[in-house]
């Protein structure tokens, strides 16, 4: 005949493998717990969470007898490749007051008029990022380029669009893949050049 078996706690065992008995509302009440404590794990985990959406970023071209100004990154993604001025399109903003704003806290440059160019679309899987750049063309600025922030840029130098440095940022990467001339302001696809995923 099998005994009741109490724990250390005085609560009754399972008198064969020595177990708490589960009974009643305490049973329910401890699955419950433990199946919110699963449903918890399940949704935090990132593998499971959905890609937030795309964001806009505003890329400035700076032109200067037939050279075009660019940094070499740091901190962000995309460390250590070659990208030129720019950033995040904030709420309400225009894409030329975005190039102005950025170009200014970036660099120092003051800029004139701007002129609309090419955008691109890029995902970086690395940080789960999708950014469609619209580019800017930046002919006339004013003042010589300062390393503002030098948390995110080496420092800023002056080269040739057929020999650029590398590694490239993605969508610089991307908008030269197109065959776009930024002296000419056109690519094979015309002002709005669309390019292949990059990550």
């Amino acid at each position: 005949m099998l005994r009741a078996v109490r724990g250390a706690d005085g609560a009754a065992c399972d008198p064969v493998h020595g177990l708490p008995k589960l009974t009643g509302r305490s049973a329910r009440h401890r699955v419950t717990r433990a199946s919110r404590r699963e449903n918890r794990a399940t949704m935090t985990d990132t593998t499971t969470s959905p890609p937030p959406p795309p964001r806009v970023g505003v890329g400035i071209l700076v032109l200067r007898g037939g050279r075009i100004l660019l940094g070499r990154r740091r901190g962000a993604h995309g460390a250590g490749t070659w990208s030129a001025p720019g950033g995040r399109l904030e709420y309400g903003e225009s894409i030329e007051d975005c190039a102005r704003r950025e170009l200014l806290e970036e660099t120092g440059l003051a800029l004139g008029a701007g002129e609309r160019g090419p955008c691109t679309s890029d995902v970086f899987d690395e940080v789960r990022q999708h950014y469609v750049t619209v580019f800017v063309l930046a002919r006339h600025t004013h003042g010589e380029p300062a390393t503002l922030e030098p948390d995110k840029c080496d420092g800023w130098q002056w080269f040739d669009w057929s020999a650029l440095p590398q590694p490239l940022f993605a969508p610089l990467a991307s908008l030269r893949a197109t065959g776009f001339d930024p002296e000419a302001g056109t690519g094979p696809h015309g002002i709005s050049a669309d390019s292949p995923r990059s990550a």
